[in-house]
């Protein structure tokens, strides 16, 4: 954690880093600490031959199941779109009202497709990722240049039943492929970006999404949201205050106690009674089950242990259910005094 440290340190204005809990994470500056990362802040590229950033695609192509950046043999285009010109590993394919331009086949659910493009037509073009099952399409993302013959990525999950990846063009134009990269994105190459520092914050994180998804009690679906809005997403949850499920309470929990300090949903019974007059009953008998608090149960060794278990409720319960604490503290004891009972003597005769 202290090459972390010092790498970010080194990049940020006085004051503006700040350590949470035991180190384990980077918050406060993050976003400015990320921007700095992926430039060459006061010239440097690397600390202690980590390099800062990660490739552009994920370099282990051992988990490829298609990668293209040199083109050669020149692929066959799909069908209404024409290959126009393969020169120096770029790959310039047209199309006419804005159909598909480049197509991998294959038993591809649950990978990751990430391209470099450019796309040259008469203003600033996009270019949309669509995933084919056999029978429907679905967009998995989309992506737009700023100006003709600029360079941009795409990317996206591919649903876990896609046997089909397809690029298109948003209108009538041609598409420049710099390179194409199918497969589980997985990388060789170490980096601050990815390896520690992007990692460590879930509005960064990219390989831990899944885990940072657990992590939050949230369920992980690629296919339903992008990463920059999985990460947008994850980072509010993480930064705001009360808004959080149980299961992130349990989760921070346990990083802390092991399983010492159990959650668990409490619940109040609404009972509406019935009245007997003679023989006749007014009213009707009806049970409703609300989830209106939270229990926290287990066992803590210290009156500190105790206050720490308070501060995670303060920064990750659920403001909207009322905890109940029945915690046990076996630090907490107490002592009981016998006292000496005394019986006084009797005295008979003279009064003295």
């Amino acid at each position: 954690m202290g090459v972390v440290f010092e790498a970010v340190k080194s990049l940020l204005p006085t004051g503006r880093l700040r350590l949470r809990g035991d180190g384990g994470a980077i918050t406060g500056g993050m976003a400015d600490a990320v921007d700095a990362l992926k430039t060459t802040a006061r010239g440097k590229t690397s600390y202690n031959g980590i390099p800062y950033v990660k490739p552009d695609y994920p370099d282990n192509l051992a988990g490829a199941f298609y990668f293209n950046d040199a083109w050669v043999p020149t692929p066959s285009p799909p069908g209404g779109a024409t290959i126009i010109d393969n020169v120096a590993g770029k790959l310039a394919v047209s199309s006419i009202g804005g159909g598909s331009t480049f197509q991998v086949f294959g038993p591809i659910g649950g990978l990751y497709v990430k391209m470099r493009v450019a796309v040259r037509i008469p203003g600033p073009g996009s270019v949309t990722l669509k995933s084919y099952n056999g029978i429907t399409e679905t967009i998995i993302g989309t992506a737009s240049g700023t100006e003709n013959n600029a360079f941009f990525t795409v990317e996206g999950y591919l649903p876990s039943d896609s046997i089909l990846v397809s690029a298109y063009l948003g209108s009538t134009g041609y598409i420049i492929y710099d390179w194409v990269y199918v497969g589980d994105g997985t990388y060789l190459t170490p980096s601050l970006q990815g390896g520690i520092i992007g990692e460590s914050w879930p509005g960064t994180a990219v390989d831990t999404l899944p885990a940072w998804h657990e992590t939050m009690g949230i369920a992980y679906d690629p296919s339903a949201r992008s990463t920059a809005e999985a990460q947008t997403m994850l980072a509010a949850m993480e930064s705001g205050r009360g808004g959080n499920t149980l299961a992130n309470l349990q989760a921070q929990l346990d990083k802390e106690f092991g399983g010492r300090v159990v959650v668990s949903e409490a619940y109040i019974t609404g009972v509406t009674g019935f009245a007997v007059t003679g023989l006749a009953r007014c009213g009707l008998s009806s049970s409703i089950i609300y989830s209106l608090g939270y229990t926290v149960s287990g066992t803590v060794y210290s009156s500190t242990e105790a206050a720490r278990v308070g501060a995670i409720l303060a920064r990750y319960a659920p403001a909207h259910l009322e905890p109940n604490s029945i915690l046990t503290d076996l630090s907490a004891t107490s002592i009981a005094l016998l006292g000496l009972a005394r019986t006084g003597i009797a005295r008979t005769g003279k009064a003295s």
